[in-house]
């Protein structure tokens, strides 16, 4: 109760000081259409309080009356924003006061106030357009008043965007059925696609939905098409930015300054925005969509269409980064093939999950051939040579399989890494990394063979990474520390337990193999 009191107080100052500020005006522009007509009232002029003018026969009218609109101006922006504030701090209140979503009256306030929002946001809008072409006589003003009116405007749509977002997740983190308006619709009423602030509604939309996701299936609203909304969203970003790069890089580069300026001009207006924000802003939440969406067991078929935009925006940014390679305005990160590699990986692993075996390992191969250094995109193309060995065919659920395939796609991606590491740095880590991820693939042929530890499979595995500790042995097994010899493997392992594991399993493997023989012969002879 006590802080709608003081937003209450708070809209009737703001409501007084607008009074005063018209009939100032007012009186200033009546004494300046006088002194136009006769030019006998120029001492109304030096009576007037904050204009100390000493009369229109020594200062010229033009500029004063410029002077005051810019003046009126000013402070109408400026009342603009207090009102957009306080209409913010409303719906603030608001939601957070009440918790009966499906209160028809509570919602349909909140509703009436977010139109209101809008329509301060619309009003700086309106004035951005009238101001465009508005000079005034010093160009120091002009550009003063020009910037005051930018930051204002940015400053009310952030808040529009916050308001927008709090009612959303509120109506959708809980049983919310009453058919109210999307605060984000109304907004884009105002920023129709094209122009430069509907991208970073639509950016802010797609965040939102993938923090409603987020939630336990318990906590939020059943809605359906609300992925599927999010999905589309995405494909419209990429859509507009690819086909604005594509325009750019048809005009060419001879004037790399004026083409990044002019490179998102997406209306006859000319609204361009800020490249970078959008191809940054757009990375990230795509990644953290397929973050998401991989850790939900049903989610394979959505982060294998997550995994497309982000690798198609990674994709811009890296055309982007090229075509302004004297402009370091992209983050190398996602300029390079490591990370499109690892996302091609993801979707791999999400084709494999999803029973899609062959295009599965089709992608896989090449993601390591993009990327033959990144130890996750081997881990990943053995998997999916497994699976792919393991289930492609049913029908042959009582042959033994030798995954004979596997094992040789896995020396020949073994036989490109370890080149790869003889020509790189010692301190590069990458064969230690390779030995850590022994223990992966391992579990991994572990879950899929039939035996339990007994497989030919998980047997080649051990004889390889027993073989690959040995060869490699000269470079950890000693290190000088204090005149003292230690023993420093990477990641812990000891080439004797792994050893000692793998003729536990040749073991077991010949005892199973015997006995199948046996059985056979026996069955043979009678």
């Amino acid at each position: 109760a006590k802080a709608k009191q003081c937003l209450d107080q708070i809209e009737v100052y703001i409501d007084e000081q607008s009074k005063k500020d018209d009939e100032q005006y007012k009186a200033i522009m009546s004494h300046i259409t006088a002194a136009e007509s006769g030019g006998r009232h120029s001492g109304h002029f030096s009576s007037l309080a904050g204009f100390a003018l000493e009369g229109p026969k020594k200062q010229d009218i033009a500029e004063i009356k410029s002077r005051a609109t810019s003046a009126r101006s000013k402070a109408k922006v400026s009342e603009l924003k207090e009102r957009g504030n306080l209409v913010y701090s409303r719906i603030m209140m608001n939601c957070n006061s009440y918790s009966d979503v499906d209160n028809k009256d509570e919602t349909k306030y909140i509703d009436n106030l977010f139109k209101l929002l809008v329509e301060v946001v619309n009003n700086l809008q309106e004035n951005t357009n009238q101001t465009s072409n508005f000079k005034l006589p010093d160009t120091n003003s002009q550009y003063s008043f020009s910037t005051h009116l930018g930051q204002n405007q940015k400053d009310i749509f952030n808040l529009s965007l916050s308001a927008a977002r709090t009612i959303f997740m509120k109506r959708h983190l809980t049983s919310f059925n009453n058919q109210t308006e999307d605060p984000f619709d109304l907004l884009c009423s105002i920023y129709p696609k094209g122009h430069k602030n509907h991208l970073f509604i639509q950016l802010e939309l797609l965040s939102t939905i993938l923090l409603v996701s987020k939630e336990p299936k318990g906590k939020r609203c059943q809605d359906v098409t609300m992925d599927q909304r999010a999905i589309d969203i995405g494909k419209d970003l990429v859509s507009e930015i690819v086909i604005a790069i594509s325009t750019n890089a048809a005009k060419g580069h001879s004037d790399s300054i004026e083409s990044i300026s002019t490179l998102f001009s997406l209306s006859k207006s000319g609204n361009s925005f800020d490249v970078q924000k959008v191809l940054k802003q757009s990375r990230e939440n795509f990644a953290r969509a397929v973050s998401l969406y991989y850790t939900l067991d049903d989610g394979f078929g959505k982060v294998i269409q997550w995994c497309d935009l982000l690798i198609e925006i990674l994709v811009a940014s890296q055309q982007y980064s090229f075509a302004n390679h004297n402009n370091n305005s992209v983050d190398p990160e996602y300029s390079c093939d490591k990370v499109i590699s690892e996302v091609m990986a993801m979707k791999a692993v999400s084709l494999s999950m999803n029973k899609c075996y062959g295009e599965a390992l089709k992608l896989a191969r090449e993601a390591w051939e993009k990327c033959d250094t990144e130890i996750g995109n081997l881990v990943t193309l053995f998997h999916c040579s497994v699976y792919y060995e393991t289930f492609s065919s049913p029908d042959d659920t009582d042959k033994v399989r030798t995954y004979k395939n596997t094992l040789l796609e896995l020396d020949n991606s073994l036989s490109g890494f370890l080149s790869v590491s003889k020509l790189t740095s010692p301190s590069s880590g990458l064969v230690d990394k390779l030995i850590e991820a022994f223990p992966v693939m391992c579990t991994t042929a572990t879950q899929v063979e039939k035996m339990d530890q007994s497989g030919p499979l998980l047997l080649g595995l051990e004889q390889r990474y027993t073989e690959l500790l040995v060869r490699y042995a000269t470079f950890w097994i000693f290190s000088q520390q204090d005149n003292h010899c230690v023993l420093t493997l990477p990641g812990q392992n000891n080439i004797f337990s792994v050893l000692k594991s793998y003729l536990g399993n040749f073991d077991t493997m010949l005892s199973v193999t015997y006995t199948q023989f046996e059985n056979s012969w026996y069955l043979e002879q009678f």
